[in-house]
């Protein structure tokens, strides 16, 4: 998960704060993910195989469960008590 000690966020913050500060589009986005992805499985040390993308694919489905969990679901919370129930 990404919950990674303090002191190892902070180099990873500054590598990638040039890309935190814009304003990225969806297509900018998908291609930064990707690019960390496919960087991520090249520079594993082992040559392409299946356990190698399923680590990758398998970090990706929890940190997508994570930003749901933590996000998603506080936010559609909060719209359903704005709003109303929809689910009856």
């Amino acid at each position: 998960m990404p919950y990674i000690v303090s002191q190892d966020r902070a180099p990873l913050e500054i590598a990638l704060s040039p890309v935190l500060e814009k304003n990225l589009s969806a297509g900018e986005l998908a291609f930064v993910l990707t690019r960390i992805v496919i960087t991520y499985i090249c520079k594993s040390g082992a040559k392409l195989s299946y356990a190698a993308l399923a680590m990758a694919v398998g970090i990706m489905v929890l940190t997508t469960f994570e930003v749901i969990r933590r996000v998603v679901v506080p936010y559609e919370d909060t719209k359903r008590k704005e709003n109303g129930e929809v689910f009856p």
